[in-house]
C-alpha cells in the first residue's frame, strides 16, 4: 500500500518567501548512537535497532538528494533493507563532506557500527515533495512522487488600509514641493495592523510616472520608498501609483490566514502631484526703479556666466540655491546692492469675491491684475462672473471642458459615456476648489452671469484678459431641461438668445464650460 502524506502550502496571489517551499528532498532522519554494549557485540544489526525504518519508504535517488546531510566527515544514510531470510541487507548511501560517494548494500553488525569512523543515520519518515513557489508568476510546482499527495491550500486575505472614521488612509499629494528637491511628494498611506500587534499587514509600494501614462507600470517599477522630487527635473504634474504588498509569514511561524497577506490591487486612480519649478527670474533695477542699462554690470551664476543673457535687465530661469554674483563693469561702481523678494499676490475668501476677480486653485479669489504674480503653485481656475452680495457667487472655468461640441446626454455613445453635467461635476475631482462646487450652470445661472457682465458679448470676451480662453462664438449647454426632459436649453451667443434642442442628435452638439458655485 502506498504511503499518503499531507502537504500544507499557501496558494498566495502575491510574492511570498520560502515558508512552504523546500530546498531539495526533505527526509525525517535519526542518527544512530551506538551504546557501549555494542563495542564487542558482533551480532547483526536488525531493523528493530532502527524503529521506523521502512523497507521501501524512499528511492535511491531520493536518498542521494538528502537535503540535511552533514557537510563534513563520512556519513552513511541507511534508507531501506532487504530481508534475505538469514540476514538483513541494508541499503546505504555514503557521503563524504556532504557529497554522494557511493551507493551499496551491506550487512551490518553492532560492532561494525560502533567502531566504524562513520556517522550513521537512518530514514524514519517519508519524503516531502519538493514544492517550489514562483512569486513572479504566482504558481507552485512540484514533481509527483511515488505516493499520493494531499494539498491543503491556505488562502491569504488581502492586506487592508488602516481606517479613520471608516475612511481608508490612502496616500495623499503634498503641495508646494520644488523639482529636484529631496522632499516627499506624497504623504505615506497607512496599512492596517495584524490583529492586536503593531506589525502592519504589508508595506505600501509606490511608482511615479508621467501625467500622460494611462495604465499602471509593471511591478518592477514600484518601490517601498516614499517618492520624492529628487529625480523630477522640471515643473509640472506627475502621477503616483501605489498598492499594498502583503506581509509574508513571519520567520519561524506557520502560515495562517491571520499572519500572511495578499497584495492589494494597484490603485485605479493614481495621485496627481503638481511639482513646482525650481527656477526663478531675477529683475535688475536701479534705485530709482529704472532698469540697469546694458553694459554697466556683469553677472555670474554658479561661478560662471549664465546660460541666458541679461535681457532688458532680466535674467530668467536661475536655479534655486545657485550663487548669483553681480559686479559693476569697468568705469562703474556700486554704492550698494540690494535684493528683495518680488511681490506676491494675496488672495481672500470666496465669500468676499468681486465680479471680475479670478478664483484660484487654493480656494481664494485674487485681483485680475495679479494674475502674473500668484503664489508659487497656485493656478487661476475660473473668472468671477456673478456675486449676489451675500457671500455667494458664480465663476466660469478658464476654458471649455473640451475644445469640441458635445452632447447633453450620453445617448448614441456620445461624450465618452458622461453627460454634460457629469463632465462639469468631474472637475470637483480634477480641479478641486475648497469651499466651492463645479457644476453645469442652469438657465437662471447663465442669465445672472450675462446680466452681471452687461451683455453676452462682454461675458464671451472677458477671459483672454486674465489668461483664459474666451467663450466660443456658438452655443453653450445649460443644465435646464425642456419639454419634460426630452430636450435641453442652450444659450446661442451669436444671437444672444435662449434656444432649445431635442436630445441625442449629434448635429445639435454644443460646447460645455464648467461653472463654479459657492
Amino acid at each position: 500500500m502506498r504511503n499518503k502524506i499531507l502537504m500544507t502550502l499557501a496558494l498566495l496571489l502575491t510574492a511570498v518567501t520560502g515558508a512552504w517551499a523546500t530546498d531539495g528532498v526533505k527526509l525525517t532522519t535519526t542518527e544512530i548512537v551506538p551504546p557501549a554494549a555494542w563495542n564487542k557485540d558482533y551480532t547483526y544489526l536488525l531493523p528493530s535497532d532502527m524503529p521506523g525504518l521502512k523497507a521501501d519508504a524512499i528511492t535511491e535517488e531520493q536518498a542521494k538528494a538528502w537535503a540535511d546531510v552533514p557537510k563534513s566527515g563520512n556519513v552513511d544514510l541507511i534508507y531501506g533493507y532487504v530481508d534475505a531470510g538469514n540476514y538483513i541487507d541494508f541499503k546505504i548511501i555514503s557521503f563524504i563532506d556532504g557529497q554522494v560517494n557511493s551507493s551499496n548494500s551491506r550487512i551490518l553488525s553492532h560492532n561494525s557500527v560502533y567502531i566504524d569512523n562513520v556517522k550513521y543515520y537512518y530514514a524514519t519518515g517519508v519524503v516531502e515533495p519538493d514544492f517550489k513557489w514562483d512569486a513572479a508568476t504566482k504558481t507552485g510546482t512540484f514533481t509527483m512522487p511515488a505516493f499520493d499527495v494531499e494539498i491543503a491550500p491556505i488562502y491569504a486575505p488581502v492586506a487592508q488600509w488602516a481606517k479613520v472614521e471608516n475612511m481608508d488612509q490612502l496616500p495623499t499629494a503634498i503641495e508646494g514641493i520644488y523639482a529636484e528637491s529631496t522632499d516627499a511628494i506624497v504623504k505615506a498611506g497607512t496599512v492596517a495592523k495584524i490583529g492586536d500587534t503593531e506589525n502592519p499587514q504589508g508595506i505600501v509600494m509606490y511608482a511615479v510616472t508621467s501625467i500622460n501614462q494611462a495604465t499602471a507600470p509593471a511591478l518592477s517599477a514600484f518601490s517601498a520608498d516614499v517618492p520624492t522630487a529628487k529625480d523630477i527635473t522640471a515643473a509640472g504634474d506627475v502621477k503616483v501609483w501605489y498598492y499594498i504588498k502583503g506581509a509574508d509569514t513571519p520567520e519561524g511561524e506557520t502560515a495562517t490566514a491571520e499572519n500572511t497577506f495578499n497584495d492589494s490591487e494597484i490603485c485605479e486612480t493614481p495621485i496627481t502631484v503638481t511639482v513646482l519649478s525650481n527656477k526663478f527670474d531675477i529683475t535688475f533695477k536701479a534705485a530709482n526703479d529704472n532698469t540697469i542699462e546694458a553694459g554697466k554690470a556683469t553677472v555670474t551664476v554658479g561661478g560662471k556666466a549664465p546660460t541666458t543673457t541679461v535681457t532688458e535687465g532680466k535674467l530668467e530661469g536661475v536655479k534655486m540655491g545657485t550663487e548669483v554674483k553681480l559686479k559693476a563693469s569697468e568705469g562703474y561702481k556700486f554704492r550698494k546692492v540690494e535684493a528683495k523678494k518680488n511681490r506676491v499676490a494675496e488672495g481672500h475668501a470666496l465669500t468676499s469675491a468681486k465680479f471680475g476677480e479670478i478664483v484660484c486653485s487654493d480656494g481664494k479669489a485674487y485681483a485680475a491684475a495679479d494674475k502674473d504674480i500668484l503664489p508659487k503653485g497656485v493656478k487661476a481656475e475660473a473668472l468671477v462672473c456673478y456675486v449676489d452680495g451675500n457671500g455667494h457667487g458664480l465663476a466660469l472655468a478658464m476654458a471649455d471642458v473640451k475644445n469640441e461640441k458635445m452632447s447633453w446626454d450620453t445617448e448614441r455613445g456620445a461624450n465618452d459615456g458622461k453627460t454634460a453635467a457629469e463632465w462639469c461635476t468631474g472637475w470637483n475631482t480634477s480641479h478641486p476648489i475648497t469651499g466651492a462646487t463645479w457644476l453645469l450652470a442652469s438657465q437662471t445661472q447663465w442669465n445672472n452671469m450675462i446680466n452681471a457682465a452687461g451683455s453676452a458679448s462682454n461675458l464671451s470676451n472677458a477671459f483672454s484678459a486674465v489668461g483664459g480662453t474666451n467663450l466660443q462664438a456658438y452655443s453653450y449647454w445649460s443644465s435646464t431641461p425642456h419639454l419634460s426632459g426630452t430636450a435641453a436649453w442652450f444659450y446661442y451667443f451669436p444671437s444672444s438668445s435662449w434656444q432649445w434642442t431635442y436630445l441625442n442628435q449629434d448635429e445639435t452638439g454644443r460646447y460645455i464650460r464648467a461653472c463654479l458655485e459657492w
